[in-house]
């Protein structure tokens, strides 16, 4: 739910970006109109020290399937711009005309199978042959930007809504960082330790049987897998979780 919620602001961000509400502010000196887009670090995303610039928007980090806003100015000798994600394959974002100034727009997705980390965004500036020539033939493709991906949310399910104290419940989990880059999980619920030492697969989901701790009262508890990745930082899931659990009720008597 998170992410989705996260992908919907990206794209009313972009909304609002191309109607020009965020992009008015990246022109260089006065220009209010943004035509000029300075190679500097101070635009969002930027490598600093290149004749021509990237500005991204937003500047992240950003979880795969993000929208964004890729700007870029200097390529005054470009009729086009190739810009792709520099992971280890370079993957595209897409292509984009040059407009008169040396700017272009882009509106882009980040691949849904891009890895976690920093990445250079790499532009690909395009030329003609002749100057009536199709815009294809390729230059060199320059990391002129810089986008950090973040990790999908890890999501737990369980295999029921309801249970008794010191029932069975089956817990599944997805989105999580494969062993051995990253620790084991462990489930915790109301606050109890129910299972350690749960091993992730390498396509980043576990499945563990685990019981209900023993409370006193019905109500909602809390089911909550825990893991360290490979940087130090702890990955915590919820998602749909909440467990409502019924007490121990003696069944009634039939009539005699």
């Amino acid at each position: 739910m998170a992410l989705r919620k996260g992908l919907s602001h990206h794209r009313r961000w972009l909304a609002a970006a191309l109607a020009g509400g965020l992009l008015a502010g990246c022109g260089q000196g006065g220009d209010s109109g943004g035509d000029k887009l300075p190679a500097t670090a101070e635009a969002p995303g930027a490598v600093e020290g290149a004749s021509a610039g990237l500005a991204i928007f937003p500047p992240g980090p950003v979880p795969p399937g993000s929208v964004l806003l890729v700007r870029g100015g200097g390529f005054d000798q470009a009729c086009a711009v190739r810009v792709s994600l520099g992971t280890p394959d370079p993957s595209a974002l897409g292509e984009a005309p040059v407009e008169p100034g040396g700017t272009f727009s882009l509106p882009a997705v980040v691949p849904e199978d891009a890895p976690r980390g920093e990445h250079p965004v790499l532009a690909e500036a395009l030329t003609r042959a002749s100057p009536d020539g199709p815009c294809d033939v390729p230059g060199a493709a320059e990391p002129l930007g810089e986008l950090t991906v973040a990790g999908n949310l890890p999501l737990l399910t369980l295999d029921r809504l309801e249970g008794r104290p010191g029932g069975p419940v089956s817990v599944t989990g997805r989105g999580f960082c494969a062993a051995p880059a990253c620790s084991a999980v462990s489930l915790w619920m109301d606050g109890t330790l129910s299972a350690a030492d749960v091993v992730v697969g390498a396509d980043g989901t576990f499945s563990v049987d685990a019981q209900v701790p023993a409370v006193e009262a019905a109500g909602a508890i809390v089911v909550v897998a825990v893991q360290t990745d490979a940087a130090g930082d702890e990955l915590r899931a919820f998602g749909d979780i909440s467990l409502t659990v019924r007490p121990n009720v003696p069944r009634p008597q039939a009539p005699d």
